[in-house]
């Protein structure tokens, strides 16, 4: 019997088009009315994603969580309980179940899982289901768990994968996911031919995952390509004119500085490239101008470069100086004055970083800096709305005020609430809580918040609420679904020295011996030191890249309150690597205000 994509045990009857290259859904009456009311189960929906990937009509986020919930059915969903989605667990031992899994779940945790499978029996299932699909997103996921579980094991298969790729887009796509399985000339000589391909205009945006590698051969590539882009091209793509490219940070000269800022970047190839004129002179600048404030790319940003074998402050001042004099404009002496200004950032010589010393001395030092910090530990679901520390659920919000909603009107999802008098420092502020939501709408559109002070700010709320026991509660309970489950709390309190990215913005010449530790959660930063990466609140951020709190006025007071991990919720903006991180601000006049920080790995 031909069986129903959904429910695997019913006879098709009917075909609806996907709208994708697996063909059409082939189905039952009963599913085929279900897909289409958009109140499939769990399970339906999670065989429906296992064939047509997450881009197909009728499943995509908009309308399912990434649990198989029905966001908006037309119609109520019929004993979806009856009907969960598998669970890693129950999938774990066998291969075929668990690569049906993987298709449909990204999560770390499902690599982790394939590691315990024959190499040789993975290989092959991943070939096998690479040979069933025409369907990109499936075939980029299979290249990516080579990457990540199988490596140089896969290397044959990758080969015969970028031979067989057309175009220059399809081959970058195969190493961008892959890079790990072939040896690193290779990958690098393949990416370098196929980017020779790419329209000028588009060069640099297809080859800036190479940034991650942190290459030096990438600036010799660069030396080679820049140069094609002089004269009315150059000018054409790198034009500062607003309307095209918003600001000076989004022009392209700004983006390959960004590429070769996290290529290793030093100043003898800084030197080099200010004499060799325009356009690689303009992109020496962004790059050094990239190396305290990266200008475009996120993840020239998480990379966050500095400035390798640098010359003292007077060296550099004197060629930038001679530079901007024989070519003197606006940009140039902007660049030049940005770069100097922040000359410690350039080069991560910071004044304020004091040597570490020996082991013992940079131990004692570490120890002087412990605050106290309470680890959150989850619970079971509180169902009410009462004013206590929670996470996700329902909240407890004052009456007198109307639920957050971004600038397009979506009501956003409540992730989590602190009782104030919580957080270490804030004892004596028994009325009062911090409420933090965000707007899992625009993040399922990719239109991520990334805090109070990044991309589409009014995407998350971080708001203070004093006087709660003399406010009623809206008793409105969840109005938009959330990306964590929720969660009652309780905490752990411990003593806790600063993080790794703190600590290194605080301290040069560390011992070789540091940080410790043998997990992502593992709290022994150092012999007897302890810094909390989990959920908290107080204490010190645990920051995946360097440390970006918040702006304040110079009559402002910046307070860290807690931080989120990724562990709550995969489907998070800082799922699968990372934290929100919430602070308040206080003015002089004592007034307190929220806001967010979401940093990823």
């Amino acid at each position: 019997m031909d069986c129903c994509q959904a429910t695997r045990t019913e006879p098709v009857e009917v075909e609806v088009p996907s709208g994708g290259p697996d063909g059409c859904y082939r189905l039952s009456r009963g599913a085929a009315d279900r897909l289409q009311g958009l109140c499939l189960r769990p399970r339906e929906w999670y065989n429906l994603r296992a064939i047509h990937g997450p881009s197909a009509d009728f499943i995509g986020e908009k309308f399912y969580s990434d649990r198989g919930n029905a966001r908006t059915p037309k119609s109520k969903v019929v004993n979806p309980r009856r009907f969960p989605v598998p669970k890693l667990t129950e999938v774990a031992a066998d291969l075929d179940r668990l690569l049906e899994y993987a298709g449909v779940f990204t999560d770390w945790k499902v690599a982790d899982a394939l590691t315990a499978h024959p190499p040789e029996a993975l290989l092959a299932g991943l070939i096998s289901r690479r040979q069933r699909t025409a369907n990109d997103w499936f075939i980029r996921r299979y290249h990516t768990l080579c990457n990540e579980v199988l490596g140089r094991r896969a290397e044959e298969w990758i080969r015969s994968e970028l031979r067989e790729a057309v175009t220059a887009e399809q081959k970058l796509a195969v190493l961008k996911d892959a890079w790990n399985c072939l040896p690193e000339t290779e990958a690098l000589t393949a990416a370098f031919s196929a980017l020779k391909s790419c329209p000028l205009d588009s060069r640099v945006c297809n080859a800036i995952f190479l940034a991650s590698l942190r290459e030096p051969r990438v600036l010799d590539w660069m030396e080679e390509v820049v140069p094609d882009l002089g004269g009315s091209t150059w000018d054409d793509v790198a034009s500062l004119d607003d309307e095209t490219w918003g600001d000076d940070r989004g022009s392209a000269g700004a983006m390959w500085g960004d590429l070769a800022a996290a290529s290793a970047f030093d100043w003898a190839r800084a030197e080099k490239w200010l004499a060799a004129g325009p356009p690689l002179s303009l992109v020496a600048l962004y790059a050094l101008n990239a190396c305290h404030s990266p200008n475009v790319w996120r993840v020239v940003q998480e990379i966050n470069p500095h400035l390798s074998a640098p010359p003292t402050f007077e060296q550099a001042k004197a060629t930038l100086r001679e530079y901007v004099t024989a070519d003197p404009n606006p940009r140039t002496e902007r660049l030049a004055k940005d770069i100097l200004d922040n000359w410690d950032i350039v080069t991560w010589d910071s004044p304020k970083r004091v040597p570490a010393g020996s082991p013992g001395a940079f131990r004692k030092k570490l120890s002087e800096q412990k605050k106290p910090t309470r680890q959150i530990i989850v619970g079971p679901a509180n169902e009410g709305c009462e004013p206590v520390t929670k996470i996700s659920g329902a909240p407890w919000w004052p009456a007198d005020l109307p639920r957050p909603t971004c600038e397009h009107g979506h009501t956003m999802a409540f992730m989590a609430q602190i009782r104030l008098s919580d957080v270490p420092g804030f004892e004596t502020h028994k009325d009062s809580l911090v409420s933090f939501h965000y707007c899992s709408r625009c993040a399922y559109d990719g239109n991520m918040s990334w805090g109070t002070q990044g991309s589409n700010e009014s995407g998350c709320d971080v708001s203070v609420i004093t006087e709660v026991a003399a406010r009623d509660p809206d008793r409105r309970g969840v109005v938009a679904e959330g990306t964590i489950d929720p969660h009652s709390v309780s905490f752990r309190d411990v003593m806790e020295v600063p993080g790794f990215e703190d600590t290194m913005a605080m301290y040069s010449g560390v011992p070789d011996d540091y940080p410790q530790g043998t997990d992502d959660f593992d709290e022994n930063i150092y012999p007897g030191l302890i810094h909390v990466k989990a959920s908290k609140v107080g204490g010190w951020p645990s920051w995946v890249n360097s440390p970006r709190p918040p702006a304040v006025e110079p009559d402002e007071q910046l307070y860290f309150i807690g931080q989120l991990d990724w562990m709550l919720g995969e489907q998070t903006a800082w799922g699968g690597g990372g934290y929100a991180y919430l602070f308040l601000i206080s003015s002089d006049t004592g007034a307190l205000r929220g806001a967010l920080i979401v940093d990823t790995t």
